[in-house]
């Protein structure tokens, strides 16, 4: 949020383009700090920017592009579904884990099985997930502008809030 003073040294200066280029690029990296009220918030006011939900989009997503032991990807795992507040019971994180030969395709870039697994484990959440989670994983085409190659989009929302984005055009139906 911008202050009084702020907004006035945002106004628009033909002659200056260099500061906005500043003040763009001084925005902050990562994803905001609260990514559901975020959403909620784009989504009530029909944003239909499908460039602008990138960032708040990422912050929503099934951790992905995994590396290292088992114990590593298991942390990286406990780690994002501790981030999005998805209420797994510890027997998931003994069922999710990562076959070596996946490990061993995704060090070698053969991103088809990883994508197959990555699915594969979001499934299994879904089913873990207690019937009064209002969330669930819901995976959608991979052409959110901005959005990582390689990286499935899986994201933790509501039914409401899938239907919503796909009303907007903000994601799109995973092709069949």
């Amino acid at each position: 949020m911008f202050s009084n003073e702020q907004r006035l040294d945002l106004k628009f200066d033909v002659a200056s383009p260099e500061r906005w280029v500043k003040r763009l690029n001084e925005a902050k990296p990562g994803p905001p700090d609260d990514p559901e009220a975020t959403l909620e918030q784009a989504l009530s006011e029909g944003l239909e920017d499908r460039g602008r939900y990138c960032r708040v989009l990422q912050a929503l997503c099934f951790p992905s592009l995994w590396g290292g032991s088992h114990e590593d990807i298991e942390a990286q795992i406990r780690d994002a579904m501790v981030r999005l507040n998805a209420p797994l019971p510890d027997a998931f994180y003994a069922l999710a884990r990562v076959p070596d030969e996946v490990i061993a395709a995704c060090e070698d870039y053969d991103m088809d099985e990883w994508r197959a697994q990555t699915s594969q484990i979001a499934d299994r959440a879904n089913e873990l997930l207690s019937p009064d989670c209002p969330k669930r994983f819901y995976r959608f085409a991979e052409d959110v502008p901005g959005w990582l190659d390689d990286q499935p989009v899986i994201l933790f929302l509501t039914e409401p809030q899938r239907d919503w984005l796909l009303s907007l055009d903000i994601v799109r139906a995973r092709p069949a």
